[in-house]
């Protein structure tokens, strides 16, 4: 089975090219979660870090992308991946 980081990749660019949509990506991660040896929130939301912010993908998107991850996993793993007060934020908005 591929890796936690590879498998969070492969959702991501599915959803950036819209073969996803947003319950899609979310029900994807939790399925990473589940399924894959080593994965655990701070390493989906590490390499989803990773491949939002190498990718030439407009911030909207990049934004969409990052709330669904936070909203899919504990705000409290997620505080050590994305900005403190993007998680907040997020938090705030739900």
């Amino acid at each position: 089975m591929a890796s936690p980081k590879s498998q969070t990749k492969r959702v991501l660019r599915e959803f950036v090219y819209e073969d996803l949509d947003g319950e899609e990506l979310s029900r994807e991660l939790k399925d990473i979660e589940r399924r894959t040896s080593g994965a655990n929130p701070h390493n989906i939301g590490m390499a989803a870090s990773s491949y939002l912010s190498s990718s030439s993908i407009s911030g909207e998107t990049e934004r969409e992308a990052k709330k669904i991850v936070v909203s899919v996993f504990p705000t409290r793993d997620m505080k050590r991946v994305f900005a403190h007060d993007f998680v907040e934020e997020v938090k705030d908005s739900t």
